[in-house]
């Protein structure tokens, strides 16, 4: 009856979220795919079900508050690049166009894109942030960090784009399916927050089109997404005008 209680006075906020891949249309994957990666990808899980719990750590408070609330995002399926001269040559890949290029690529580290997965997440409540951060193994199982970021995810919704950086360029990134490839911890004022973690088929239509539209934004004016990116949200849309 307690828990009963205390869910009702202090009901859990609800992310949303699904798993696409990167393209024009981020609701699911391209026509000519033959990849459904919401059907192969797994659930977002807290990090705690994943420690084994003979590991006398798994005892302490602190270590345990932040693991109940960091998830693990894992690949729907496997991969495997080599770097070369000319870029990355594929030795397993899901697409031809699986790796992009951005300036810098060829740096001793190479920095890529990968078009999928992609985490797509997303909220009605208000101040939720979201954190992106590397797992403490992929460096050495699958010689690459993720590219991490954080920002007020209600204040901008947007895919989580799949940057990563290669350990060692002499190295293939070898990926197999159901490896960890990063973790994702949300927030709020509270530090104590409980979230409820929602695994949705499609992205709803009103969802698709504010982050398209944020995206747009920020192309004809340029440092727009900063102002919103980092703020806590106000109590009316700042993007209100657009749904006009």
């Amino acid at each position: 009856m307690i828990d009963i209680i205390d869910n009702f006075l202090n009901p859990m906020k609800k992310i949303h979220y699904t798993i696409t891949e990167q393209s024009e249309n981020v609701s699911g994957v391209s026509p000519d795919s033959s990849l459904c990666l919401n059907e192969l990808s797994h659930n977002l899980e807290p990090v705690i079900n994943f420690i084994d719990e003979k590991y006398i750590y798994t005892k302490c408070p602190v270590w345990s508050h932040k693991a109940k609330r960091t998830y693990v995002m894992r690949c729907p399926f496997d991969f495997e690049f080599r770097m070369s001269t000319n870029g990355a040559d594929p030795v397993i890949s899901p697409r031809d166009d699986f790796v992009y290029f951005d300036p810098g690529w060829d740096n001793l580290n190479p920095v890529l894109q990968l078009c999928m997965p992609v985490l797509f997440a997303w909220t009605k409540e208000k101040n939720i942030w979201i954190d992106i951060q590397p797992t403490p193994y992929t460096a050495l199982k699958n010689n690459f960090v993720v590219i991490g970021g954080q920002w007020n995810l209600s204040r901008w919704t947007r895919p989580i784009s799949f940057g990563i950086q290669v350990v060692d360029s002499n190295r293939n990134v070898k990926v197999k399916r159901g490896d960890a490839i990063y973790y994702v911890s949300f927030r709020s004022d509270d530090p104590n927050e409980i979230f409820s973690l929602i695994r949705e088929n499609h992205i709803p239509e009103d969802i698709l089109r504010e982050s398209s539209q944020r995206t747009g934004l920020k192309k004809f004016i340029p440092g727009l997404s900063t102002k919103y990116l980092f703020e806590r949200q106000n109590s009316k849309c700042p993007f209100k005008f657009i749904r006009r």
